[in-house]
């Protein structure tokens, strides 16, 4: 989650098992473990030296990994291959998503156009992700903006529950 300029991170390798990551500065982050809330430190992503870059994995212009490909049809998709389930990239490639929500400027109005400001934002922001290995943003990021970016990145919206009750006709 970004907080202001901040970004934590919440990695589980082992169940029960928190490591927070700041990408900016280290602080303390209270986590909710085994039913109380706990003290961690967050560590900067500087000082990961072993964090591997997205650069040796040959990807696709949406993020997808260019050793598995389909036909492309120009829009993500799922396909079988191999008796397991894939997302495909538009361009046919697999895709994995590696997401991250919430991703967007305080305070903003999204019922204006960006502005340049805000798009070069968009723009550094997305990278920095880019190079952490993200490939996705996931909801309640700011799609306003990384939408009129010339490389932007794919974006996952929530879907909302609809009340079965207001879509009946009654006669």
């Amino acid at each position: 989650m970004i907080v202001g300029k901040r970004l934590c991170l919440s990695l589980f390798p082992i169940p029960f098992l928190f490591i927070l990551i700041s990408a900016y500065a280290s602080q303390n982050a209270e986590v909710f473990e085994k039913g109380k809330y706990v003290k961690k430190e967050c560590i900067s992503l500087s000082d990961i030296h072993d964090l591997n870059s997205s650069d040796k994995i040959k990807l696709s212009r949406f993020g997808g990994w260019m050793n598995k490909k389909v036909d492309p049809t120009g829009f993500f998709h799922t396909r079988k291959l191999d008796n397991r389930w894939w997302i495909m990239d538009p361009d046919g490639y697999a895709f994995l998503s590696f997401g991250i929500n919430s991703v967007n400027l305080p305070n903003r109005k999204t019922d204006k156009p960006p502005t340049k400001q805000e798009l070069d934002w968009g723009k550094k922001t997305l990278s920095e992700l880019k190079n952490l290995g993200f490939n996705t943003l996931g909801c309640w990021s700011d799609d306003h903006i990384v939408r009129k970016l010339e490389n932007p990145m794919p974006y996952c919206s929530s879907i909302r529950k609809i009340n079965s009750k207001s879509y009946l006709l009654i006669k």
